[in-house]
């Protein structure tokens, strides 16, 4: 939709709808298989793109090599008329009607980049009005490159900035009116790789303010197979809307706006939430996020608006009320990862951020062992830090730290819950793991 739509926020400004997205979940929680359900569509489209690209390569390339003879033999006819002394005005003209004939490199419009660099994203941005998507379910790379490393270019695409800044990119064509959706799925590893190198960067410069970001929980041991054959009802609905989308190609795009009530409702939710932001209240922690927030659910409630088919170009209060309830769930998942209770120091900060990661993904799922060595790597605080909060755990009386022999004699140190402490109260039995 981003190629098609702008939003005009409450407040004025006109935004894209592009989201950015980032999903954090181990391998086997089936990112893959979603993906590719999901975007099927999309990948068609570029399966189809790439194929034209490629006959679209053979006749530029062609036509390159005619453009190249010919060139040079006008430039032999120029420099024999220039050492012969002889009026060179007519071998020049010549020379710049060739140079205005030389073949253009036909660009691959495709809509999917995955595990790249910058420099691929800009080539595919360049023009007026280029919408791209950065996709990748495996985006350990992507957190590694050179894309991330710029976020301040990423921020400019978020925020529709009117060109981009390429004088530095040889080859580069001028960059105007991008729309770039970003949506990233990543490792509990990878992720907190990146945030002990980089996360400050992310958060100070805004970055990770831009994404509707989750950590959802596994459902890994509630998977159950059933022999029933598989509608996709809804599935085949949403593929044809999308397919609908990708056959349309808009010569500008539409500017969605908001009724009297979608407003007078976005401001009144803006005002109250705003005093939360404030010193030693309880959004301080997320205030970039919470910032942010508000326009993202204007792009959300105008993809939802344009998506449906809903008559005209004015939204109303009911998907406005739809989008900020998806929004409110992302609010809650980036205070889980982010936030901290106003005006704690970075101890506390620590001790939170251990104590929700051992309730989401042990305690609240019936399991009483951690592996230590698991939680120090992929948890959510430095290694060097995890050793203070799990000795103010264990004081607490919240974690026992208990050693344990495996079949080959060789000890580990394990982490046992104490589930009541963490508010979960365990449903079967679990022995210690052997």
């Amino acid at each position: 939709c981003q190629g098609h739509v702008d939003v005009q926020l409450p407040s004025g400004q006109i935004r894209p709808t592009s989201l950015n997205v980032l999903t954090i979940a181990d391998s086997g929680e089936r990112k893959s298989a979603t993906d590719s359900l999901v975007c099927a569509p999309i990948y068609d489209h570029d399966r189809v793109a790439a194929e034209a690209h490629d006959e679209a390569m053979i006749d530029y390339l062609s036509d390159l090599d005619v453009w190249e003879l010919t060139d040079a033999c006008l430039k032999k006819h120029l420099r024999k008329a220039f050492e012969a002394e002889q009026d060179m005005e007519p071998h020049l003209e010549e020379n710049r009607r060739h140079a205005r004939r030389k073949p253009c490199k036909p660009k691959h419009n495709r809509i999917i980049f995955e595990n790249t660099t910058e420099r691929p994203l800009l080539e595919a941005l360049q023009g007026e009005g280029s919408s791209i998507a950065l996709l990748s379910d495996e985006a350990d790379i992507v957190l590694k490159s050179g894309a991330m490393r710029n976020m301040g270019m990423l921020n400019k695409v978020w925020s529709g900035a009117s060109s981009l800044p390429v004088d530095r990119m040889d080859g580069i064509a001028p960059i105007t009116n991008p729309r770039m959706t970003v949506s990233l799925m990543v490792q509990e590893g990878a992720f907190s790789d990146f945030q002990s190198k980089r996360g400050g960067a992310a958060r100070d410069s805004g970055h990770f303010a831009r994404y509707l970001l989750s950590w959802p929980e596994s459902t890994q041991g509630y998977r159950f197979a059933s022999l029933d054959e598989p509608t996709w009802h809804h599935l085949r609905a949403f593929h044809h809307r999308v397919g609908e989308l990708l056959a349309e190609s808009p010569k500008r795009r539409t500017v969605l706006t908001f009724s009297t009530e979608a407003k007078e409702h976005w401001a009144n939710t803006l005002n109250q939430m705003e005093p939360n932001l404030r010193e030693g209240a309880p959004l301080r922690s997320i205030r970039d996020f919470a910032s942010k927030s508000m326009e993202i659910s204007c792009r959300l409630a105008a993809l939802l608006h344009h998506f449906a088919q809903l008559e005209g170009t004015v939204i109303s209060l009911e998907s406005l009320q739809r989008a900020m309830a998806f929004v409110d769930w992302y609010f809650r998942s980036y205070y889980e990862i982010f936030g901290d209770h106003a005006g704690a120091g970075p101890e506390m900060k620590h001790y939170r951020l251990v104590w929700n990661y051992l309730k989401s993904r042990y305690a609240d799922r019936w399991r009483p062992y951690a592996p230590k060595a698991l939680v120090k790597k992929n948890g959510p605080v430095r290694r060097e830090d995890f050793e203070e909060v799990l000795e103010r755990l264990v004081m607490e009386g919240h974690v026992r730290v208990v050693h344990l022999s495996s079949a080959s004699g060789k000890s580990s140190a394990w982490l046992h819950l104490n589930l009541k402490a963490f508010g979960a109260q365990p449903q079967l039995h679990q022995a210690p793991p052997r």
